[in-house]
Parts: C-alpha cells; sequence; structure tokens
C-alpha cells in the first residue's frame, strides 16, 4: 500500500523537528554560574547614621547587599537600580533572630476559651502583638542596635 505524497510528507516532518530541536539544547553549565552584581542605590532618604546624627537627603550605594557608600553629595554610578527613597527614613539596625517571650498567660487563657483547639501547642487566636515584652528588654535591646526581632513563645 502506498501512502500519498502529504501523509509522507508530514511523517517526515514530525521525525524531522524532534531531531533539530534536540541538536539546539545547550548543556548545563558545570558549577557557578557567572551573575552580575546586584547593585543599588537609594536616593533621596532621611538616613539616621547614629543618635543624633542625620543625613537630609542622602544616597546609599549597595552592591551585593553590602553597603558602599552613604553620603549626602554621592552621585549614583552607571548600572545601579535607582530607589527614590524621597520622604522614606532609613537607619541601621541588628536583627534579633530568636527573642524568647513569656506567652503562659496568653496561651492559658486561650486554651480557656471556647472553640480552644485540641493540642494545646495550637492557640492561632493569641496575637504576638499582644504578649508583653518588658520594657528593661525592649530599652537593653535598643541600646545594643537591634531594631527588630522575631519572637518565639516560650
Amino acid at each position: 500500500m502506498q501512502l500519498p505524497r502529504a501523509c509522507a510528507f508530514l511523517t517526515l516532518a514530525v521525525t524531522a523537528v524532534p531531531l533539530t530541536t534536540l541538536s539546539a539544547q545547550q548543556a548545563p553549565v558545570v558549577g557557578m554560574r557567572p551573575s552580575d552584581a546586584a547593585r543599588c542605590a537609594i536616593v533621596g532618604a532621611k538616613v539616621l547614621v547614629s543618635p543624633g546624627v542625620t543625613l537630609e537627603k542622602a544616597t546609599i550605594l549597595i552592591r551585593d547587599g553590602i553597603i558602599e557608600a552613604i553620603g549626602a553629595e554621592i552621585a549614583t554610578p552607571a548600572g545601579y537600580r535607582v530607589f527614590d527613597g524621597a520622604g522614606k527614613t532609613v537607619f541601621a539596625g541588628f536583627i534579633e533572630s530568636a527573642l524568647v517571650i513569656d506567652s503562659t498567660d496568653a496561651q492559658s487563657a486561650a486554651l480557656r476559651a471556647v472553640g480552644a483547639h485540641w493540642n494545646q501547642n495550637v492557640t492561632p487566636e493569641v496575637s504576638g502583638t499582644a504578649l508583653i515584652i518588658p520594657d528593661a528588654t525592649l530599652e537593653s535591646l535598643r541600646a545594643q542596635g537591634f531594631t527588630i526581632a522575631r519572637l518565639l513563645p516560650e
């Protein structure tokens, strides 16, 4: 039985397409891939350098997550992504990654509430913003340069 010419051509085209796409693929890169340095500039922000030291309308140059320069008279180099900092305030600070706070009172109240979860460790109705952090703890953290904390209920 002889195939019509259109079917023979279609069969040839269907078998030839995968061969051409396979030859066009590139081998994966072995090892570290080269990448351009991530560069950004925050322009026109108010920068609190330290208590009592403020830079108005400053520029912050950041390259690969590291601050390169901060100043009021810094020009933004070519190749930097510019973010408008007008009306914004920037200040340096450490991040407290594990601030353990007492949550026993809030948890016990949540466990006595109507609709409490059967597992005593599950208390979604307890809000971290409602937990009390002693002022002495907050002042100590601020004095050490911490500006944000991740709360871990006890």
